[in-house]
């Protein structure tokens, strides 16, 4: 049989520190998820699957995220 993993188990410990960091981040600012999606023009939900670590976060999202919040992206990075 051939096992498929789905969405939730992709999930890394990496990936969830890295989206610990970024929480942390955006708490900080007080940036809600809500906030991000309107701001980056992506949505609610896109967001909560990458903040919640279940998807990992691309670059483009990291810089994009730390721009907002105004951290440098290696203080995310170097929750990897």
């Amino acid at each position: 049989l051939f096992y498929a993993p789905s969405v939730s188990d992709m999930s890394t410990p990496n990936a969830e520190s890295v989206a610990a960091e970024v929480r942390a981040a955006l708490a900080r600012r007080q940036i809600t998820q809500t906030t991000l999606a309107e701001v980056t023009g992506r949505s609610q939900a896109y967001w909560s699957r990458r903040l919640s670590g279940r998807i990992p976060m691309s670059v483009d999202d990291l810089s994009i995220v730390a721009e907002i919040a105004a951290v440098p992206l290696a203080s995310f990075l170097d929750a990897a």
